[in-house]
């Protein structure tokens, strides 16, 4: 009787947990970084959608198991999405394994991955799908690809956020002092246009209009009056931030000559507390031009050389701006750097440790032999975050670059990207972007001896195997001990 309750009562907590646990769902995350939390951005946005929200994932069956892990991270991520929205946005898993849902998948915009895929011990090659689209009345926002261990949250949210923003936050982009135009941005200006409503900012006799968070100063060419210094001045006072790509140094290879071009700007930063050096960055690791090298019959001929005032740089600081940056070039750049201790300075994007530095006017010569003599400096900083109260006793950000040109350059993929994180960072003020740091880390064992691999091994089969023995044995000698001491004469 007394089992038969126990087990009544166990049975009745199991339910009750159950039952409970449809009703609140909680996990407890207990990794370094958080990675299985949703960010206070994630949970404002979802709490306050007027909209619903539909979210169809396409996952292709067979996937791997990397992918299979990426699939239950966002199956795992909607049901959280879901029930924060209280139902305001459902999902759905597809398995495209029809011709008709493939090509919805595809008109979508999610296209299949050629994927490594292992069948009866062979590796194959497989085209399999692995996006999402989000959908907000007769608007849709695709997800090509989840990449795995990337910022699902990040991707997840950023696309609900372009779906359910009433309005578009607005990014200035300064105007009136031979800066570039939003048409020459090309690419960039597109992908800001994406998530911010990029309009020309013309100081006038009025200042930066009240609308503008975030004022782009690119590579301006022309003086400034003092009157735009103290518009700028009380743009900073009132929170505003300041994306600034400063030509100090001009390079014309047409005419092989390098000067010095200041405009004013220069010297209202350095106040700030920047400082963009009026010299040229050369590197040995670097760019390259393309040089005539004769003609042949109706052909002009042309070989690549070094150029080693073309800094290119892959020494990037782990800051969600720099987030995925491979390489950039910046063509013609001068070094950044603090000019006092009040400010809080953040190099982001930095040369090789062998440079050197030229003062301006200089004449470049393309087929110069350089030597190790003429790199004697060590890292340089090219781009750099920084934090203060610039005006008005008013904390405010600014990033700063002693380059202009390389946010139009070719419009470079890697080039896009960063401008674009700069821009976004200092515009989202929900803290969103800093999700594009949120990815799964792997964390592999540290390094072991081939001989300790081994030990480890057997010790993880047989551990266990000799657990159960022991048990077993354990539970027989207490059995015997109970009956030897039943057998007793005096026993009861």
């Amino acid at each position: 009787m007394k089992n038969t309750q126990t087990i009544l009562l166990i049975l009745s907590i199991f339910v009750l947990f159950n039952l409970l646990g449809n009703q609140f769902s909680k996990r407890i995350d207990l990794t370094k970084d958080k990675q299985y939390t949703l960010s206070t951005a994630t949970n404002s946005l979802l709490k306050t959608l007027t909209e619903p929200v539909t979210v169809k994932a396409y996952f292709s069956e067979g996937l791997p198991e990397v992918l299979t892990k990426t699939k239950n991270d966002v199956q795992e991520l909607l049901i959280e999405y879901n029930a924060i929205s209280k139902g305001n946005l459902v999902y759905e898993f597809i398995t495209p394994s029809t011709p008709e849902q493939e090509l919805e998948a595809k008109q979508s915009g999610i296209f299949p991955r050629q994927v490594q895929t292992r069948e009866s011990n062979e590796v194959k090659l497989a085209n399999l799908f692995c996006g999402a689209i989000i959908e907000m009345g007769d608007r849709k926002e695709p997800i090509p690809f989840f990449q795995p261990g990337g910022p699902t949250e990040y991707m997840l949210t950023t696309s609900i956020k372009k779906l359910a923003a009433a309005e578009k936050a607005s990014v200035g982009l300064l105007q009136g002092h031979g800066e570039p135009t939003i048409q020459a941005l090309g690419q960039a200006g597109q992908a800001i246009n994406t998530m911010y409503n990029l309009q020309a900012v013309n100081l006038g006799n009025e200042g930066v209009p009240s609308q503008f968070g975030t004022l782009l100063v690119l590579s301006p060419k022309d003086s400034f009056p003092p009157s735009h210094f103290a518009f700028l001045d009380a743009f900073l006072g009132r929170g505003g931030k300041l994306l600034v790509a400063l030509d100090l140094v001009k390079g014309d290879l047409q005419n092989a000559q390098g000067t010095l071009q200041t405009t004013g700007f220069e010297t209202w930063l350095k106040q700030k507390g920047v400082e963009v050096e009026g010299a040229f960055i050369t590197d040995t690791k670097c760019g390259s031009v393309t040089v005539s090298s004769g003609q042949q019959g109706l052909f002009n001929f042309g070989q690549q050389v070094q150029f080693h005032y073309f800094p290119m740089s892959s020494n990037f600081s782990d800051h969600p701006v720099t987030k995925g940056i491979e390489q950039v070039m910046f063509p013609f750049a001068s070094g950044v750097k603090a000019s006092n201790d009040q400010v809080k300075f953040t190099p982001i994007a930095k040369t090789s440790n062998q440079t050197g530095r030229v003062i301006p006017p200089v004449t470049f010569d393309v087929m110069k032999r350089w030597q190790g003599s003429d790199f004697p400096m060590g890292t340089q900083t090219l781009g750099a975050l920084v934090e203060g109260n610039f005006s008005n006793d008013t904390p405010s950000k600014m990033i700063v670059f002693g380059d202009g040109e390389f946010l139009t350059l070719g419009q470079n993929p890697s080039n896009v990207t960063l401008f674009f994180n700069c821009v976004d960072w200092l515009a989202d003020d929900s803290g969103l972007f800093d999700l594009r740091m949120k990815s799964v880390a792997s964390r592999p064992l540290k390094e072991v001896t081939a001989s300790k691999k081994k030990m480890i091994t057997y010790f993880n089969f047989l551990f266990p195997v000799l657990l159960i023995f022991g048990y077993g044995f354990f539970r027989a000698q207490r059995r015997r001990a109970t009956r030897m001491k039943r057998m007793q004469e005096n026993y009861g």
